[in-house]
């Protein structure tokens, strides 16, 4: 791009959009790092009659499949946090 290495304005602005963008970038990664990953499921079980209803939270740690288990106050931040890992 002969015209931009030419035009020091077009190439200044150009580089701080790129500084810009890089610490953009950065900041998203870090928040993204800090939010939980996996699924979250209701699971229902049926013991005597009775049906029950429970929440875990499905992830992989390596090799491995953990189910680990959610309250049911806690299950509505886990969801909005999930959510915005998606995003």
């Amino acid at each position: 791009m002969r015209v931009v290495e030419k035009d020091r304005v077009i190439s200044g602005m150009l580089r701080d959009e790129l500084k810009r963008c890089r610490e953009l970038l950065a900041g998203l990664q870090k928040s993204a790092a800090t939010l939980p990953k996996g699924a979250l499921k209701e699971r229902k079980k049926r013991y005597k009659d009775k049906s029950y209803s429970y929440y875990s939270l499905k992830y992989r740690d390596g090799e491995k499949v953990v189910n680990k288990h959610v309250s049911s106050d806690q299950a509505p931040v886990l969801m909005k946090k999930l959510e915005q890992g998606k995003k």
